[in-house]
């Protein structure tokens, strides 16, 4: 998917200021896989292109991490400001910038490089945590371009995705989401159960893996992230779904 010339120009000048912390930008996952989720006009969070502003860390004190991490954000958050009569809307969130303009979403996900790996802060709890690995992306999206699916499943992939802004403890992120929904939607071929049979294998997935570091998923091993805690408390949320059985209208949520 193409990049608009503003927001290119916008990235350019972020680069720039931050010349000191030897910023680069690059979307997630390689370029050439890049998939075009702009379909219809679905009502959803997700970004249509999620873009990486990388910074060299290496020589920051490891007391001054997230102080230095949300300066940093709050300065580019200001310039992204001087383009406020040109975009629809702009969000700042803990770790990341959300660009609405010309009916697409792009995200400006701050990440930082530390002991050769990279880190950013979680959307919704504001913590540390490690960013998902390129290489990981670029398989997950190999495997989704092989499919040929219809819309709706991708509308569906989108709007489930999304239920975590509803409550205090969100899904899943992104590849653990896709390729659980891929499975499902393989044997189900129906929407409206695929929605019911999708919350219902993500509840036992969750009720079996509660204080386990890692998943594996069609042969793609995954990290979790999530506390039993908080796994426990999202449970608890997908029970009161599942008690609604098949007539669960995921789209009213």
């Amino acid at each position: 998917m193409k990049i608009p010339q503003l927001i290119i120009k916008l990235l350019k000048e972020i680069k720039n200021q931050f010349l000191n912390y030897e910023m680069v930008y690059k979307p997630f996952g390689s370029s050439n896989l890049q998939i075009d989720y702009h379909i219809m006009n679905a009502y959803r969070f997700q970004s249509d292109i999620d873009l990486m502003l990388i910074l060299n860390f290496e020589k920051v004190s490891k007391d001054f991490l997230i102080s230095t991490y949300k300066k940093v954000l709050n300065e580019i958050y200001i310039l992204v400001l001087k383009y406020q009569n040109e975009f629809d809307s702009i969000k700042q969130y803990p770790g990341m910038i959300r660009i609405k303009y010309k009916q697409r979403i792009y995200d400006l996900a701050l990440i930082y490089r530390k002991n050769g790996k990279n880190y950013t802060l979680d959307n919704m709890f504001d913590t540390l945590k490690e960013s998902e690995n390129d290489l990981l992306v670029n398989k997950v999206k190999k495997e989704i371009k092989k499919r040929k699916f219809l819309k709706e499943t991708l509308i569906f992939i989108k709007t489930l995705s999304s239920l975590y802004r509803v409550y205090d403890y969100r899904l899943p992120k992104g590849i653990f989401l896709t390729f659980l929904i891929l499975e499902v939607y393989q044997d189900q071929k129906n929407l409206e159960w695929t929605i019911y049979k999708t919350i219902e294998k993500l509840y036992k997935l969750l009720i079996k893996n509660l204080d386990v570091k890692e998943i594996t998923l069609q042969s793609i091993t995954m990290k979790i992230k999530f506390t039993e805690f908080e796994r426990k408390a999202f449970a608890s949320i997908l029970k009161n779904f599942l008690k609604q059985k098949k007539g669960t209208n995921i789209y009213d949520k």
